[in-house]
């Protein structure tokens, strides 16, 4: 599996996107998913809003992608969005790497997904 954790902001630790890819011998494309956890505006993702889901479809065969972004003083809108589209931008950017369809969202089925819980909800569906 290739995990990595790719800082988005450089003057802010906090917001990263962490990937888990599956490996795959052959190099076959893969579909991807954007997972954007919730934390309530308080605080980034619970544990099990993250890495769980993630691992869950990397089980399936997708790469799958955590954003953290900023959360509490530092999360004025639009800020979280802007992260949560520099997520999709470096997933997109780095198709080829990951084996990932880089034919985003053109076909008639979606290459690449995102899902939100609670307040990660909010940005997936803005995206």
């Amino acid at each position: 599996m290739i995990y990595e954790k790719i800082r988005l902001d450089e003057n802010d630790e906090n917001v990263f996107l962490e990937t888990y890819v599956p490996d795959d011998i052959y190099g076959r494309i893969k579909d991807s998913i954007l997972v954007i956890p919730g934390g309530g505006y308080s605080e980034v993702c619970s544990d099990r809003e993250g890495e769980p889901v993630a691992l869950a479809f990397a089980a399936k065969g997708f790469n799958a992608f955590v954003l953290h972004y900023s959360v509490k003083e530092k999360a004025v809108f639009p800020k979280p969005l802007i992260e949560a589209s520099k997520a999709m931008k470096y997933i997109k950017d780095n198709a080829e790497r990951f084996y990932a369809d880089a034919a985003f969202m053109r076909k008639p089925r979606y290459s690449l997904a995102y899902e939100g819980n609670l307040r990660g909800d909010r940005y997936a569906l803005r995206l």
